[in-house]
């Protein structure tokens, strides 16, 4: 078996870079695996460039949400914890007030697991 090393040197501090890239390479590692793993996703078979789109929008939101509400809890919570929560959700539209949740709170702010 052979290897191949390949080496840049567009900056003076290439080497840095490089590993700078690397030192962050875990975080993106950590969104494919919730991805997979804590949102189900599962490789889907779309021909047309809208629906894909919109398919990656979707996954990018959820993404993102989960991501927001982990650090306004200070990482307290494991995603699994969040998504039961949040799945244990249920809203119920009010005329001219919107969506109002109904669930009951557990003793906390954010009606997550104590």
């Amino acid at each position: 078996m052979s290897s191949v090393r390949v080496t840049t040197s567009k900056s003076k501090n290439a080497v840095g870079d490089i590993l700078k890239v690397s030192e962050g390479r875990w975080q993106i590692e950590e969104c494919f695996r919730i991805m997979k793993m804590d949102f189900s996703a599962r490789p889907v078979y779309l021909h047309d460039e809208t629906r894909i789109k919109a398919h990656f929008l979707i996954c990018f939101f959820a993404l993102t949400i989960y991501r927001f509400l982990e650090k306004k809890l200070d990482s307290k919570y494991t995603c699994e914890e969040l998504l039961d929560t949040l799945k244990a959700m249920n809203f119920v539209e009010v005329q001219e007030q919107g969506f109002i949740p109904t669930y009951k709170q557990t003793g906390n702010d954010y009606g997550c697991p104590s």
